[in-house]
């Protein structure tokens, strides 16, 4: 299933996050595809379930963000080479470098350094924030539509901000984000999600990638229960999820002369569980499945006493 880029962006953010004690669920985020000036407000729940409540993108004719950058770069420059295949990745390192401490100075004419090595024209940091000055000031336009297209359901102060796109690789759109939602861009704010060893540019394939991956695993697994002369089968589809949001089925009287079936992909493994229901002869159990670290497994658990339990390792 195909999912949208503030989707992709959200559980690349959610896979990194999900394991830490101050996360609680489900998660907001509010999703700035700087691209295309465009923002998505998404859910995700324990089990990585995203959803995208709405988006909304502001229009200006045909050009994105990166567009408007490199415009405005080829007429300062003269040149026709885009300001990322001219800079390169270790020279848009050193220009963010750069930038950040001329903002952080106020814009201190001690700050405003030289990037000709950079650029291979004589251009200052103030020079270069005017190759941005399109750019910066629609992201201003757009983020000031933002309260109005904010979703009732989302809680401000539980969302959290995911920055996406080439143009993001840029500091000074960056600054311009934090600045127009009211936060101090030289300190941390918790609203932010962290950065992580991917570039911005990289995150939403990234995030596609890795749910796809989930994809795999979260199938159905379907539990059914047959007795051995093959009479009386009975089916239920059982999600495969994370052991603490893992879910049971039942209850379900299974006898000792009885095997449990299971089906995955359409393969059926029969299961003896005869030594786990001893003493009895028989027991009501509920039946669910989970994954973790190191596989996936049946868990199989005794209603009268739902403290025992029994786990069967599957294959996806």
């Amino acid at each position: 299933m195909a999912i949208t880029p503030f989707e992709a962006a959200s559980f690349y953010e959610y896979n990194r996050s999900k394991d830490r004690a101050d996360v609680s669920f489900p998660m907001h985020f509010v999703v700035f595809y700087v691209d295309e000036y465009s923002v998505g407000f998404c859910t995700c729940t324990e089990d990585g379930q995203i959803e995208t409540i709405s988006s909304k993108e502001k229009f200006y004719g045909n050009s994105g963000c990166m567009e408007n950058i490199n415009e405005a770069f080829c007429r300062k420059t003269g040149g026709s080479n885009g300001i990322c295949d001219c800079m390169g990745a270790e020279g848009i390192t050193s220009f963010n470098k750069t930038m950040k401490r001329y903002y952080a100075s106020g814009k201190d004419k001690n700050q405003n350094h030289s990037l000709k090595a950079l650029l291979g024209i004589d251009l200052d940091c103030a020079g270069c924030e005017d190759i941005f000055r399109n750019a910066l000031d629609r992201l201003a336009e757009w983020i000031s539509l933002l309260d109005a297209w904010w979703p009732s359901q989302f809680d401000k102060s539980q969302s959290k901000f995911v920055i996406v796109g080439k143009a993001a690789l840029f500091y000074p759109i960056e600054h311009c984000i934090r600045e127009c939602l009211g936060s101090d861009p030289s300190l941390p704010d918790k609203r932010f999600a962290v950065s992580h060893s991917d570039r911005s540019d990289k995150i939403v394939s990234v995030g596609e990638s890795e749910y796809a991956g989930k994809q795999q695993i979260d199938r159905m697994i379907s539990i059914c229960l047959m007795s051995v002369d093959r009479r009386g089968e009975e089916k239920k589809p059982i999600p495969l999820k994370h052991e603490e949001s893992m879910t049971y089925w039942g209850p379900i009287f299974i006898a000792a002369d009885e095997q449990l079936t299971f089906e995955i992909n359409s393969q059926k493994h029969f299961e003896d569980i005869s030594a786990f229901l001893k003493p009895s002869d028989s027991e009501v159990v509920e039946v669910g499945a989970y994954r973790k670290d190191d596989g996936c497994f049946i868990r199989i658990r005794k209603c009268s006493q739902p403290m025992q339990t029994y786990d069967i390792p599957i294959k996806i």
